[in-house]
């Protein structure tokens, strides 16, 4: 019987993602997005969409002037054992790249999210599209001050 439950905890175990695994997996398949905003403000939106999308960030990571690197977990959640995500941001000069790299907690958890892209790409354009908007708004609420002040 012990031998048994030793072979079943081996067994998922065998293919466990980590933090590092995930960080040092091949970029040049990752899905790919293109955004035009400034680089600091898609570093933001970035961060704000992963625990939107119920992700814990656990590295945040500037790589140089022009690259940023996350990566996030998301525990166990209805019935998959959770899933790591990498997020490179690369500024291009006048846009921002993103790519996201995401991997299952383990490789036999065939119900996890294989490719958590399009949503991640969703919610930082969102993110954006607040931030531009809020922005407009602070810039609208200055110019109303300074036209009340005497």
């Amino acid at each position: 019987m012990y031998r048994i439950a030793l072979l079943l905890v081996g067994c998922s175990l065998v293919g466990c993602a980590s933090i590092d695994t995930t960080r040092g997996a091949p970029s040049d398949r990752d899905p790919v997005q293109q955004y035009r905003a400034p680089y600091q403000q898609v570093v933001r939106a970035t961060r704000d969409s992963l625990p939107a999308l119920g992700f814990h960030i656990r590295q945040d990571q500037e790589l140089g002037d022009i690259e940023h690197v996350m990566i996030a977990e998301r525990s166990a959640h209805g019935s998959s054992w959770g899933e790591l995500v990498r997020v490179t941001l690369l500024d291009k000069g006048g846009k921002v790249e993103a790519r996201v790299f995401t991997e299952p907690r383990f490789l036999s958890n065939f119900s996890a999210d294989w490719d958590l892209s399009p949503d991640l790409f969703w919610q930082i354009d969102q993110e954006l599209r607040q931030q531009g908007a809020l922005a407009a708004g602070e810039a609208r609420n200055d110019a109303l001050m300074n036209r009340m002040s005497p």
